[in-house]
């Protein structure tokens, strides 16, 4: 279960950026930060990403790498519902002190497969990405690439059955892609740009967060809990946090739930499988969002993303910080 974390982590398949959902409000004066870009309107974010990863909660033993690119995102179209958006990654540049972890060769292989390639995708009227439109070019033009190296590395660890079968759940991941889980997948390291677009938010109060989202690895649901509020205003601009976390109830019955459906495995493998199950018990995602954008509303002018990974007895570490460059 351990590689198939770290590889899982890496490329980012697990993290995701929870958009605020159901929120329930306090009385009192708000302030809205309207979203509405022009057909054709186009934006280009600088980014710093850096990934830290502790192999035990208990060691201070780590492995750092930093990758930085630009982010293009264009809007292509407009309607009552929404926007249609055309984003890519570009200049990629990657550096790690352990680039001959398989894992970190992976990663950074699929990153270089994505490279300049123009993700296509919907978004609601308040800019929140929720399916990718060009399904059929990710498919043809991108997906045998991603396939053909998954093939490449697992054949490589032939010799190591145990490795081989954990990156199989990956490429079953990509195979199984549809237009909406696409976002999560592809779309990861955009996601945070419109994590405060199109709200309104009261002045002096936080604005509760309270909804829940699909746990792959138990087929149950994770409670999602925490608040976005307003950090400083004036004038110009204002500064918006964003902060939530797993609540450990939920956790402990998705697991619990998964165990359940277990009955007719026999004792070894059943053995097995709730070791594994039991060490992700400490499973959580904590993700704070610091933005700031005009006081008209629009694009964020700064995003720092700060995700905290916690699995099976490791930890893992992500900080985004965006620039508008235009």
């Amino acid at each position: 279960m351990q590689p198939l974390l770290r590889v899982l982590t890496i490329i980012g398949m697990t993290i995701c950026v929870a958009t605020p959902g159901v929120m329930s409000a306090t009385a009192g004066e708000t302030v809205s930060f309207p979203f509405d870009p022009a057909t054709g309107e186009s934006r280009l974010y600088d980014v710093v990403k850096t990934r830290e990863t502790r192999r035990n909660l208990q060691s201070d033993q780590t492995s750092t790498n930093r990758l930085t690119m630009s982010i293009p995102i264009t809007v292509t179209g407009k309607d009552d519902q929404g926007f249609e958006m055309r984003a890519s990654y570009n200049d990629i540049a990657i550096t790690a002190p352990d680039a001959d972890d398989p894992a970190y060769r992976l990663a950074t292989g699929l990153a270089r497969l994505t490279e300049g390639f123009g993700f296509e995708f919907r978004t609601t009227d308040t800019g929140v990405p929720v399916a990718l439109t060009n399904m059929e070019a990710v498919k043809t033009d991108l997906l045998p690439r991603v396939f053909a190296k998954l093939d490449d590395v697992i054949a490589h660890y032939t010799d190591n059955p145990r490795m081989a079968a954990t990156l199989d759940p990956v490429r079953q991941a990509f195979a199984n892609m549809s237009a909406g889980a696409g976002v999560q997948i592809t779309l990861r390291d955009v996601l945070p740009v419109f994590s405060v677009t199109g709200i309104e938010l009261p002045l002096n109060e936080p604005l509760a967060i309270h909804r829940e989202i699909p746990w792959e690895l138990t087929g149950s649901n994770l409670v999602v809990t925490g608040e976005m509020k307003i950090t400083a205003i004036n004038e110009d601009q204002a500064t918006l946090t964003l902060s939530q976390s797993y609540t450990r109830e939920s956790v402990r019955n998705g697991i619990a739930f998964l165990l359940s459906q277990m009955a007719g495995m026999d004792k070894a493998s059943m053995e097995r499988t709730t070791k594994q199950l039991r060490a992700w018990e400490d499973y959580d995602i904590q993700t704070t969002i610091t933005a700031t954008l005009p006081r008209s509303g629009g694009w964020p002018t700064q995003i720092d993303h700060h995700q905290t990974f916690i699995a099976a007895g490791q930890t893992q570490t992500t900080r985004l910080s965006y620039r508008l460059a235009n």
